[in-house]
């Protein structure tokens, strides 16, 4: 057709490129060393933070710190509920009654003698128990009921021994209807005669 050249012409174009190519290349000189390393670049701007990572491991317990001062005392709290009253104690001993009264024949007596005991103030015809008390020890030592006006004078056996050693005791008269009256004694070591020793 007319107007495009003919496939031999374009043969031979591509023929005379190629030729020349290898001409260009044949004639390239070695690569040159390379240039210096540029100067460093400005620091980028600071990235995203990052998420926070697991715990460590709890660390040793530290030393003991030192006492701190006292605090100032607090307020003085409310005054507590009254307590419940306690049980009823048990009944004291009986006390000498004004007008009661016993006297002893012997303000002291030796042992194995029986004391004899005058008393007064009485109720009429009481029953009267006379004791020889030094606690804890007790003795019936006399014994009998006043007369009508509550008087009495009772001769007790001789009940006080040796082995209840000499001293003062108290003698106690007691009634059955509540009299009750005391008086020392001095109880006293009998000599031969039956007297006290001492005397």
């Amino acid at each position: 057709m007319k107007g495009f050249p003919s496939a031999r012409i374009l043969g031979i174009l591509l023929l005379f490129t190629i030729i020349g190519l290898l001409f260009v290349a044949a004639c390239q000189g070695p690569v040159g060393p390379g240039g210096q390393t540029g100067a460093k670049g400005d620091a980028g701007p600071q990235g995203v933070q990052g998420e926070r990572g697991p715990a460590g491991a709890k660390g040793d317990t530290g030393a003991q710190g030192v006492q701190g001062q006292q605090g100032v005392a607090g307020a003085k709290g409310d005054k507590g509920d009254k307590g419940d009253p306690g049980p009823k104690g048990d009944p004291g001993p009986a006390a000498p009654q004004p007008g009661v009264a016993i006297v002893l024949a012997q303000s002291a007596v030796p042992t194995n003698v029986g004391i004899t005991v005058l008393g007064s103030g009485f109720a009429p015809n009481e029953a009267v128990a006379v004791y020889l008390v030094n606690t804890p020890l007790s003795v019936v030592v006399a014994g009998g009921k006043a007369n009508a006006v509550g008087a009495f004078k009772f001769q007790g056996e001789p009940r006080i021994t040796a082995n209840m050693g000499p001293g003062i005791w108290t003698v106690k008269a007691m009634g059955d209807k509540g009299s009750l009256a005391t008086v020392p004694v001095e109880i006293c070591a009998a000599s031969d005669t039956g007297k006290c020793a001492s005397s």
